[in-house]
């Protein structure tokens, strides 16, 4: 779901007038520089076949071009945050709240979008965008890619680090745990690391008999 604010919500994380989605071609150029793709969530799939010394050096790889990626969109968001709320507090002191319908052919709306042009909103937004296509071909092959080492344990968490950021300029001064696939990806490594995968399959499976599930040779 792609919102329309970009002054208010961040490029990327869902959407706005100045977000670019990533293209299939730039996920397919990561794909090739770090090799295969691993399928996400292994439980009651099929695991990778390649060594695991090639499986790790991808994820290292990319968590090194990732960090640095990091870094950059970090100071890029704060910049953008600032100019903002700076933004929505110019048209909240012009225009009462409860005169904005939200986006369309509103005067509060118009004002909202000129102070963003005015002050360098809209240009720290196009640039978090501009960062946000490099990285999120990277992500996608961290989150997606097993891994059993601290490295690459490391890389998810720097991936998650990332999707926790809070999807609004105004939040409430923490990070967002809302995104699944980051936190399955962490909780798979951490299983692998830590030597409890026995222990995760079997629960696994009795939690699906337990809902019902058929298993392997069962009708």
């Amino acid at each position: 779901m792609f919102l329309v604010d970009s002054l208010t919500k961040p490029p990327g994380q869902l959407g706005g007038f100045f977000y670019r989605a990533t293209s299939a071609s730039s996920i397919t150029v990561a794909r090739i520089l770090f090799s295969q793709h691993v399928g996400r969530c292994w439980l009651g799939q099929e695991r990778h076949k390649s060594p695991v010394w090639r499986i790790g050096a991808e994820i290292i790889a990319a968590g090194k071009a990732f960090e640095p990626l990091l870094s950059k969109y970090l100071d890029a968001q704060f910049i953008w945050t600032r100019l903002s709320r700076e933004a929505s507090d110019e048209t909240d002191a012009k225009f009462p709240s409860d005169d904005f319908d939200g986006p369309g052919e509103n005067p509060k709306w118009a004002f909202h979008l000129q102070m963003g042009e005015q002050n360098g909103c809209r240009k720290a937004s196009e640039r978090l965008s501009e960062i946000h296509e490099e990285m999120e071909p990277l992500a996608d092959l961290i989150r997606e890619t097993a891994s059993e080492t601290i490295e690459g344990l490391r890389a998810k968490t720097l991936v998650a680090i990332w999707d926790c950021q809070p999807i609004y300029a105004t939040h409430e001064g923490g990070f967002n745990f809302s995104k699944g696939d980051s936190h399955c990806s962490l909780f798979h490594a951490a299983v692998a690391i830590t030597g409890l995968t026995e222990m995760v399959s079997a629960i696994a499976i009795r939690l699906q008999i337990d809902a019902g599930i058929p298993q392997d040779g069962e009708v």
